[in-house]
């Protein structure tokens, strides 16, 4: 019997598919050369919201960029939509290119039914790209963890509960913390 080996897709054929209407309406986003269907409720949905708007409001426009849900070039075969993602310089900087993970100055990930996914292989796949900070707002657990990139990769550097605030530092400017509890409804 032969062995039945998976096609995986690079960034060109999922961009392709895309301009294809392959996907429709339907969030995809491709991992590790896999399409994987994206999935969000109104408390999901909540968090992604107030947390853009509170880095927003903490972050000049000139400098960086907040991106919601808008996808993100790690390697041939990754192309994450993560929840969102501060960039560095201002939005016209990405009005014609997708941003890859040398523009990346922090990832977040709002996990209500999606933790172990982005606990596991998205940390790892944001890690071998060289992401520095990582947050995971598990809406579950009522918690945010802060992982921060080393010789070993993203690795758990603290737990914020939703009583705490979060410290924001990009590329070793700090900026006003954020209330967590706004995050979770």
């Amino acid at each position: 019997m032969r062995k039945i080996t998976p096609y995986r897709l690079d960034v060109a054929g999922y961009d392709a598919l895309g301009a294809a209407g392959t996907f429709a309406d339907r969030k995809v986003e491709l991992l590790n050369g896999l399409l994987v269907m994206m999935t969000t409720g109104p408390a999901h949905d909540n968090a992604v919201t107030a947390l853009g708007d509170l880095l927003r409001e903490r972050l000049p426009k000139s400098d960086w960029t907040v991106r919601e849900e808008k996808p993100l070039i790690l390697s041939r075969h990754w192309k994450p939509i993560p929840d969102l993602v501060v960039v560095r310089g201002p939005r016209s900087r990405y009005a014609r290119r997708t941003p890859d993970h040398r523009n990346v100055a922090l990832v977040v990930e709002i996990s209500d039914t999606t933790y172990a996914k982005d606990s596991g292989p998205k940390r790892r796949a944001y890690a071998r790209s060289g992401i520095g900070d990582y947050w995971i707002v598990d809406l579950g657990r009522r918690v945010t963890e802060v992982y921060q990139g080393g010789p070993q990769g993203l690795l758990l550097r603290t737990t914020i509960t939703e009583h705490e605030t979060l410290p924001l530092r990009l590329d070793d400017v700090d900026f006003a913390p954020i209330p967590t509890a706004e995050l979770f409804p």
